[in-house]
């Protein structure tokens, strides 16, 4: 009895099909995939941009679109400028009753001082029961953990380890950071980050941070947008920002107009 089959050549042209399908199916995949991830980085700074604006207006403080990475970003908004800066000790009051003696912020803290800024409104999300002890209190610090401060001179941020208080003694805001390096020195413009610090989808970066002397995407210091307390877009600022993917030199242009707009 005969035995009815596929002969090799037959097989070997499904063979063929199929490569050819799945070829054309994962080329098709990887391009969605792109331009998934496009359409991804281009709305998400743009989010970022009207929610930097809205900010802006809602509060009545200039905020910010700050570059802080090759591939990362935050929304800063201004509270004011360093009187000063030093990294030795200090007692900290918060009200009559609430000290702690002798703090120390260890390598890389630093204490802030401001007198001109009005920071009351920054502890307000800061609960503070006056009839706490001191372990209480440095709980409370604890569970503040994660508050960020942002250098806009030097375009970097710190970790706030002590909330703004008022200090008597020198009739100024102060409050403390930890991994501050050199930066927050006198006359330096600072700002809270409002938001987690945002990156951009993978293999794309915020052009304008390569550094053409080594080849190589490294921060810059000055990438930023800037709205105006009523949404407008203050024209020393950026008016655009480019995405670029280095593996291919592919960009997008985000642009941002006089009254605000963004493109």
């Amino acid at each position: 009895m005969r035995r009815s089959g596929f002969t090799i050549l037959e097989l070997i042209a499904v063979i063929g099909i199929m490569a050819v399908i799945g070829t054309a199916v994962i080329g098709g995949f990887s391009g969605m995939m792109k331009g998934v991830a496009r359409r991804n980085a281009r709305d998400s700074v743009r989010r970022a941009l009207n929610l930097a604006r809205q900010e802006a207006c809602v509060d009545g403080n200039d905020t910010y679109f700050y570059a802080v990475d090759v591939n990362c970003y935050a929304i800063v908004r201004r509270a004011g400028v360093v009187t000063s800066s030093d990294t030795g000790s200090r007692d900290v009051q918060y009200g009559d009753k609430l000290k702690i003696k002798g703090v120390s912020l260890g390598n890389g803290g630093k204490w802030i001082v401001d007198e001109f800024a009005d920071l009351s409104n920054s502890t307000e999300s800061f609960v503070v029961d006056e009839t706490m002890d001191n372990a209480d209190l440095i709980q409370t610090f604890k569970d503040y953990a994660g508050s960020m401060v942002f250098d806009m001179d030097d375009g970097v941020y710190a970790d706030v380890a002590y909330p703004p208080y008022r200090d008597k003694n020198v009739d100024a805001w102060v409050f403390g950071v930890k991994n501050a390096g050199s930066s927050f020195n006198a006359g330096d413009e600072y700002g809270w980050v409002t938001h987690p610090i945002q990156s951009l989808p993978q293999g794309y970066v915020l052009k304008g941070t390569y550094n053409a002397s080594t080849g190589e995407y490294k921060p810059k210091n000055g990438i930023y947008v800037h709205f105006n307390a009523d949404g407008s877009h203050d024209t020393s600022s950026q008016n655009t920002i480019t995405l670029e993917r280095p593996e291919n030199g592919e960009t997008i242009v985000i642009t941002i107009d006089s009254k605000g707009k963004i493109e």
